[in-house]
């Protein structure tokens, strides 16, 4: 907590030994204070206490030429709960400078009115500059990750289909292979040539699409997660999948290790040695024990991945504690496997057979790759 911080919640703390309606009136007088940090304490207290009275003024607030008022006077509003507010939280949300400011007001509008708003920012994917389209997309996201569960089935649905239609067309139009990571190095580095800007809005639109999720999120999440989608964004979207444990979509992600194609297949594995659930462990399993030796392999190494380790010829020591417990579809597998023709399949199947059973292990020494 940065030094300024603790000195507005100490601020806050002290305003709210106060009592009664001269708490508030107090907290009102000192948002027209020349000490910043006194605003921004008198911001916050307002929002803990529930000050309905206070919307006008946090209202104004949120054109305070300091970025940490802003931030408390668009959180309080998210406190207080009146809708009056929406109209002005909405362009903070969309056009302010600080990322962070902006950030709080798309929470804050989550809480007062998430489905209406959701929609009216969705509008702004299409026919806008590219960084009103990004910030669309960022704000989409906060909103769907604050308050996403709680929106009804019909304006997710709606929402979902806006969103797919962006990230399937880029998909479409993507012709870089495995991704244009240079958009996304030069959106963390404020530069984004216009070559690039479509590519970078798509990636948030579909941040913003997995934090929506479920059967809502249509095929627009997974085209983007099986696409040509940048690295960044692709590790984010299969971290926000396992956070929320999504099963809906990690279920038809999963579902693409039984496709003819081998190299769809094999990339299914892979993503899914990202998405450490039950679900996705007893898939991996069963393709742990297919016929084709690749897909064996994938499989064993995306199982490896999901118990935490990446394994190296050079460091094969068993654990030397229990990482919890092994499912016993894969216990099961590694009986064929640490019979396998192929040594990594064989290393990886009694080393998780070592995870889950470090007691009995003799060590992996013995299933040692004896290729060169």
């Amino acid at each position: 907590m940065s030094r300024n911080a603790v000195v507005v919640c100490c601020l806050a703390i002290l305003l709210a030994l106060s009592t009664g309606c001269s708490r508030v009136g107090r907290a009102l007088g000192d948002m027209r204070d020349k000490d910043p940090l006194l605003r921004a304490a008198a911001a916050e207290s307002l929002g803990v206490w529930r000050a309905t009275d206070a919307t006008s003024a946090l209202m104004d607030a949120l054109a305070d030429s300091v970025p940490g008022v802003r931030e408390r006077a668009a959180a309080s509003l998210g406190e207080l709960g009146d809708r009056r507010a929406v109209s002005a939280l909405l362009p903070v949300a969309m056009s302010d400078a600080d990322t962070g400011v902006a950030r709080y007001a798309a929470r804050a509008l989550a809480a007062l009115a998430a489905d209406s708003v959701a929609e009216i920012v969705a509008r702004s994917l299409e026919g806008t500059p590219s960084s009103v389209r990004l910030r669309a997309g960022e704000t989409l996201a906060t909103i769907f990750r604050s308050a996403g569960g709680s929106m009804e089935s019909a304006s997710r649905a709606r929402l979902g289909a806006v969103l797919g239609d962006v990230t399937t067309s880029t998909q479409r139009a993507r012709h870089e292979l495995p991704g244009n990571w240079r958009a996304w190095d030069g959106h963390l580095g404020g530069r984004i040539s216009p070559e690039d800007s479509a590519e970078v809005v798509a990636d948030q639109v579909s941040i913003a699409l997995a934090w929506l999720g479920g059967a809502e999120s249509g095929t627009g999440l997974l085209k983007a997660i099986l696409g040509t989608t940048s690295p960044l964004a692709r590790d984010s979207l299969l971290g926000i999948l396992a956070l929320r444990d999504d099963e809906v979509v990690i279920r038809r992600l999963a579902a693409e290790v039984r496709t003819n194609l081998v190299a769809a297949r094999h990339r299914a594995i892979d993503l899914l040695g990202g998405l450490p659930t039950a679900y996705v462990v007893r898939a991996l399993a069963a393709s742990a024990t297919e016929p084709r030796s690749e897909t064996r392999h994938a499989a064993w190494e995306a199982l490896v991945r999901i118990h935490g380790y990446m394994l190296f010829a050079a460091d094969m020591r068993p654990p030397t504690a229990s990482l919890g417990e092994v499912d016993p579809a894969v216990v099961a597998a590694t009986d064929d496997a640490t019979n396998d023709a192929e040594p990594a399949t064989r290393l990886r199947a009694a080393f998780l057979r070592a995870v889950a059973d470090p007691a009995a292990s003799t060590g992996l020494a013995a299933i040692r790759p004896r290729d060169p």
